[in-house]
């Protein structure tokens, strides 16, 4: 990473989850950041359209994910 981009990488045992290709699930994520070992400094998560971060209470508003088998 440079300056203040940050990339992260995450997996997903699709297995271990008993979750198929080709089918929608939930999906969320959040990050809490924390860069002097104090309290959390920020959070980093989806939000909905309205821009009101209450997903944390109404986790239907988080996104939709359809994983789909790579082409052959």
């Amino acid at each position: 990473c440079q300056g203040d981009q940050q990339i992260y990488e995450f997996r997903i045992d699709l297995n271990a989850g008993r979750i198929p290709t080709d089918t929608t699930f939930g999906f969320e994520i959040n990050i809490n950041n924390d860069v002097d070992g104090g309290i959390r400094d920020a959070k980093w998560a989806w939000f909905n359209d309205t821009g009101v971060d209450d997903t944390w209470r109404f986790p239907l508003k988080m996104g939709n994910v359809r994983l789909e088998a790579p082409p052959q």
